[in-house]
Formats: C-alpha cells, structure tokens, sequence
C-alpha cells in the first residue's frame, strides 16, 4: 500500500498540477490554508488545501479537485495513505484514542465511505476501532472501490427540508437516531400513528396502486429506504440524510423501548418467524416486552380475533410483515381497533431477525449492492422487482428530475 500510495501521489502531481498551471496563467488566484494534524504514532504533520474563492475559475478549480494537490505531496512524504482514518486535529477528542494513531491517516477512511452511502450509523471512533482491527491491503483496496462507488450512488450534501418528495409522496427527510426518537415520540402520545417505509419497488407498487398510493401519503411518518430513494432524491436536487432501513432501524427501536411502558406486537411472516424474533428480542434487549406475536397465515374469517388478540395483549407498538402494499392497507384498517399508538409495516424483516434470510456484509451495503445481495439469494421471487423494477424506477426518477429542471427553467426570476 506504500508503494500504491507514493504512485497515486506521483500521479496525481502529474494530473492535478497541470490544470492547476493552465488556470493560474488564466489568471486564477489562491491562498494555501495549513491546518495540523495528528499522523501515525502521534507525529504532527501540516496539512494543506488551496482556496480558490467564489470566482468562475475558482469554482473550475473546485470541481476539478484542485484544492486537494496538496495531499499529493502528503502521501509522497508519507504523511498520510491512501486508506485509514481521517486526519484530525490535536484538539480532537479522537486523538486520544491509542488505535487511532497505531495507523496513518488516509484519504478515504471508512466512516466517510459509510457517510457518503447515507449508513453511518455508528460513531467515527467505533468504525475506526473495527476498521483497525481488521485491516489488510486486500481491505483497503476493496474500500477504495467502494468509495468511488458510494461517490455514484451517494452524495455529501444533504436537505434541509422536512420532507423530500419523491415521485409524489413526501418522504421524512430524518437520520436514523430522528427516525427512533420521532417513533418514540408516537408512542408516548395518545394518537393513533401510522408510519410506513418506502423503497424502490414501493414507489413503483403507489404509481399502480390508488389505495397504497394515498395510505402513503397520509402517513405520519414515511421513511426513506435504500439506495433506490436516496438517487432519486439526489437527481431531483434534494438527497435525503440517511438510508433509514428497517432493518437498521429495529435494533435501535428495541433499545430505546427497554424499561418503559411500551411493549410490541409481532404480526406476520411464515409460521415460526415472529417466535424466533420475539427469542431475538429477548436474548439482546430482555427489558423490552413483547406483548405477543403471530404469522400472517390466517384467512379473512379470523382476522377479527387476530385484531382482538392484540388489542387484549395491550401493545403499544404493532409491527406488520405481510409485504406492500397489504401490509400499509391493513393498518390504515385495523390499527386503530388494536388499540396499538403505532403501527409499522416493516417487509421482510421478521425473516432477518429470525435467521431465516442472511444480510447482506457490509461491505455490499457500503457499495449500495445490498439489492444484488437479495436477489442472488431469492432470484425466482425478486427477478421482477429488482430487474424490470429497477429500471422503471428509474426512468420514473429521470421523468421527475427533468420535470423539476424543466419547471426551474420557466419559474419567474426570484421566485422561490
């Protein structure tokens, strides 16, 4: 990796070094900022950027990565790798942490590449500590690939807005940790709350489905899903925060409803799925009571005691796993006579949590592949959404872009 990285440095000398010549004799300006850094065994070092300013060469220079030349020069003289941890300061809280600086700093460190695919979920220092304790250049190379993927797929600039509309539903545009607070919040209040997730396909099944359609946008709660969503909210101009996924997201809700009033119910699945959770959530978060729990195999004459069953059980919280859209009609009907505050239709997830379906490693989720993942493993079942589904996503996600740009371009000067 030393050699890798002293030949990208070398290279991107040759490469950066050139334009930034041509646009200096345009008439570019810069100032050069130094900002110290903590290096590998707690060595100081200087790192650089050149700042351009807000000119129309400046901003050339910007786009063209010019300001980052400096690091070229770092990674020739050592200072810094091609992957490890970010460089931080000496006042950072980070440079205290002995791993940390057993290893050189980097260019692409493994909690920007989790940041750029909307999944860092964990603290800096937590993924840091994983990716030291695991490295190797086989690793490290395989983390560059995912970090130039995660720059297709991922963006760093998020919204400010509340909600992002996507293809006409309006997606809550919150971090995972917002997700579980704002869920909390639900519980703790005395309406009857409905939150739904949306992916690809579930944009796709709205577009065709009326009733689904405006269950979803009547939620109080619509939580954007996958990679599908988070391009589509980049190409329309306003990318969501975080990939909030059930599947991530459920873990975190078990621990925030441990030692309170709360208790879930576990609607769902084939039979023996919602038993094998329910063992999950016992054996990681004992304090969090499940209320009661029961497959999705029941026909419509015995649906009312199901609905009665849980409103005995008194659950708080309702998780649904019957697939979209059946899942979100069903508690758009019934969620209000379980006697349940919230209700979550949640996919397949029982199927993760019981051990019957694997996750995709991370590595795949960092790369925006956790959809491949899926369907190498249910090909027959999701050829359909994952294939034709797909692409008609996004053509459905160019569609909106374009109509969005095409809009901006007739709006009256000023408006907003």
């Amino acid at each position: 990796m030393r050699i890798l990285a002293l030949a990208t440095g070398l290279l991107g000398l040759a490469l950066l070094g050139v334009p930034l010549a041509l646009l200096i004799v345009l008439g570019l300006r810069f100032q050069i900022e130094t900002m110290p850094r903590v290096g590998l065994e707690r060595q100081l070092f200087k790192q650089r950027r050149l700042n351009f300013g807000s000119g129309r060469l400046g901003i050339l220079a910007n786009r063209l990565g010019l300001s980052r030349l400096p690091d070229c020069v770092s990674l020739i003289r050592g200072h810094l790798t091609l992957v490890g941890p970010r460089p931080i300061s000496p006042g950072s809280p980070l440079a205290a942490t002995e791993s940390r600086t057993s290893v050189r700093p980097g260019l692409v460190s493994p909690f920007a590449v989790r940041q750029r695919a909307h999944i860092a979920y964990q603290p800096e220092d937590v993924v840091d500590t994983e990716y030291i304790a695991t490295r190797s250049a086989l690793g490290d190379l395989g983390l560059l690939l995912r970090a130039l993927v995660a720059r297709v797929h991922g963006s760093a600039e998020t919204s400010n807005l509340a909600r992002v509309e996507i293809d006409g539903i309006g997606v809550d545009n919150l971090t995972l940790d917002g997700a579980v607070s704002r869920i909390v919040q639900f519980l703790d209040g005395s309406q009857t709350r409905l939150v739904t997730f949306v992916n690809a396909d579930c944009i796709n099944l709205a577009a065709r489905h009326p009733r689904y359609r405006r269950v979803l946008r009547f939620s109080d709660l619509v939580l954007g899903d996958g990679v599908g969503v988070r391009i589509f909210s980049r190409l329309v101009g306003e990318p969501l925060r975080e990939n909030v996924n059930g599947t991530d997201l459920f873990p975190r809700l078990c621990g925030a409803l441990e030692a309170t009033s709360h208790s879930v119910y576990l609607l769902g699945a084939a039979p023996g799925v919602t038993g094998a959770v329910a063992t999950w959530i016992q054996s990681r978060y004992p304090q969090c009571r499940i209320a009661g729990f029961q497959n999705g195999y029941f026909n419509a004459s015995e649906e009312a005691e199901v609905v009665e069953d849980i409103r005995r059980s008194g659950a708080t919280l309702l998780l649904v796993a019957f697939g979209a859209p059946a899942q979100e009609v069903w508690l758009r009907e019934h969620l209000a006579s379980s006697g349940a505050r919230v209700g979550i239709g949640v996919g397949g997830l029982f199927d993760f949590y019981s051990g019957r379906i694997a996750r995709a490693p991370m590595w795949m989720r960092e790369a925006g592949l956790e959809w491949a993942f899926r369907l190498s493993r249910e090909p027959r079942r999701l050829f359909w959404r994952y294939g034709p589904g797909n692409v008609e996503f996004i053509v459905r996600a160019l569609a909106a872009a374009f109509r969005k740009r095409q809009h901006a371009s007739h709006a009256p000067r000023g408006a907003h």
